[in-house]
């Protein structure tokens, strides 16, 4: 076990690699699977798991000269539902848990930032709002372009339908961002107030508790599992 790689950035990232090496159509019709899939409130690391083996059905059916799409027995979006009935785990707040730990991440290092380039590292400082403002944006940008936008319009969209969903989405959001953002860095508001270092102290302990708590959680899933 690592502290700092768990076994569901392992296998995102095998999974990742591996799907890549296939041809344009296999890819395509898993990344339209995948995309698909994440709408479903599953647990992410059996989500892994199965687009792991979809991969090696896909890798198997190019070995023998065969269309992928045989290989399932029935249109891919079916398939996918088919999965999902068949008693896949639903954990709602999985999502939630790698969402707080990108916002935490985003906020430290605003924070830092703010302290330390904007106001000269000053002894009296405080918790920007703005800096706050930033990590639950991060937090909740990630859930909703990587869980939502992109799969509402898997099988309902042409790709440029999908495309300009998610420019939309994306364009709508930011501008949102920009403006809140410029509002809250304008009036300097602070939640809370005190010593910089003594702040960035607390900060760093309640992010490093954050992160080490997540990496620790999905090693834990990962043993319920044979994915190696």
């Amino acid at each position: 076990m690592s502290l700092f790689y768990n076994n569901y950035q392992r296998l995102v990232q095998e999974n990742n690699d591996a799907i890549v090496q296939l041809s344009g159509e296999s890819f395509k019709t898993l990344q339209r699977m995948f995309e698909y899939l994440n709408l479903y409130d599953a647990s992410l690391f059996e989500l892994e798991v199965i687009k792991k083996d979809l991969i090696g059905v896909a890798q198997e059916a190019e070995m023998e000269g065969a269309d992928f799409k045989d290989k399932l027995g029935m249109p891919e979006r079916e398939f996918c539902d088919s999965l999902v009935r068949e008693g896949m785990e639903h954990v709602r707040w999985e999502r939630m848990i790698l969402a707080v730990r990108n916002g935490m991440l985003m906020f430290f290092g605003f924070y830092i930032f703010y302290w330390l380039m904007i106001d000269g590292a000053t002894a009296d400082y405080g918790i920007p709002t703005s800096a706050i403002f930033i990590g639950i944006w991060c937090a909740a940008w990630d859930y909703m372009i990587k869980y939502r936008i992109r799969g509402l319009g898997t099988y309902r969209l042409t790709d440029r339908g999908k495309r300009w969903l998610s420019f939309g989405g994306r364009m709508s959001l930011m501008m949102v961002y920009i403006t809140v953002l410029n509002h809250m860095s304008l009036k300097r508001l602070f939640l809370v107030r005190g010593n910089g270092v003594v702040l960035l102290l607390v900060l760093f302990l309640i992010v490093a508790a954050v992160f080490f708590g997540n990496n620790c959680y999905w090693d834990k899933r990962s043993e319920k599992y044979n994915w190696r």
